[in-house]
Formats: structure tokens, C-alpha cells, sequence
């Protein structure tokens, strides 16, 4: 499995969550389980793909519609330390993860469920804090505007 093939996992993962796409969740796990073996016996020649795997099972997204007051939480949730957390802004219901979200509030996503509203950057650090903290490392956080 070449570096951009699980470069292409690891977007299609994070899209999935702002799109409401279990399937793409699907098409982006199967390699997990056809690479096991490689993935155990030799992880420093896959480093891609465990990144997908670690995105797979402990990424998380979080949507700030776009309005008043959402500012000061997208400002929080940019400058924080949350590798594994896809950020989603936009108008709310431009993506289905925005759907029926109000501006001023934050929503942490994992695996379909959502924490309740952050309304103060405070807040919304505390919930990534709690995340990061079950977490272990990963790259640089993904910002997706729409």
C-alpha cells in the first residue's frame, strides 16, 4: 500500500464524518485488516497507514457553524493540540454535520455522537484537552471550510 493510498484513506475518513458517510468509513478500514501483519511486523514501512488506522479509531470532528459568536470557538479549536480532530466550518447545514448546529457552539463528534454544545472557548478546550488526553500523538489537525 503506497504512501498516497493511505494518504487517500486518512481524507476520506475525515470527510466522512462532516458528510455523514459511514460507507466511506468502510472503504477507508479495509486496508487495516488485508495489512495486519505488515502493520504489527514492520510499522516503520507503513507510517501512512497508521496514521489512517489511529485517525479510524480515535479521530473525532468538530463542527462550528459559521455565525455569531463562532468565531472565538474556531479561533480555540485552531490553536489547540488536537491531531486526530477534523475541524468542519461552515454555514450551518452545508454538510450534514452542520445540520441543524446552531452559530456560537461547538460539537465534538466521535463515531456519530456528539458532546454536548461548547458555548465559550474555555469549554471547547476542555473537551479537546479530554480528548487529546485519550489520544495518543498524530500529525498536524485538518481544517475543512465549506
Amino acid at each position: 500500500l503506497g504512501w498516497s493510498n493511505a494518504q487517500l484513506k486518512c481524507l476520506l475518513l475525515r470527510l466522512a464524518g462532516a458528510y455523514g458517510r459511514s460507507d466511506w468509513v468502510d472503504i477507508a478500514r479495509a486496508p487495516f485488516e488485508r495489512h495486519g501483519t505488515l502493520m504489527a511486523e514492520a510499522p516503520m514501512a507503513v507510517p501512512a497507514l497508521l496514521h489512517a488506522q489511529l485517525l479510524a479509531l480515535q479521530g473525532a470532528d468538530l463542527a462550528i457553524p459559521a455565525g455569531p459568536g463562532g468565531e472565538p470557538l474556531r479561533a480555540a479549536a485552531q490553536t489547540a493540540f488536537a491531531p486526530l480532530v477534523t475541524l468542519v466550518h461552515g454555514l450551518p447545514g452545508s454538510v450534514p454535520l452542520l445540520e441543524g448546529r446552531s452559530a456560537g457552539e461547538a460539537y465534538l463528534c466521535r463515531h456519530g455522537s456528539c458532546s454536548l454544545p461548547a458555548r465559550s472557548a474555555a469549554a471547547l478546550r476542555e473537551q479537546l484537552d479530554a480528548l487529546q488526553a485519550g489520544a495518543s500523538g498524530g500529525v498536524a489537525a485538518v481544517d475543512v471550510e465549506v
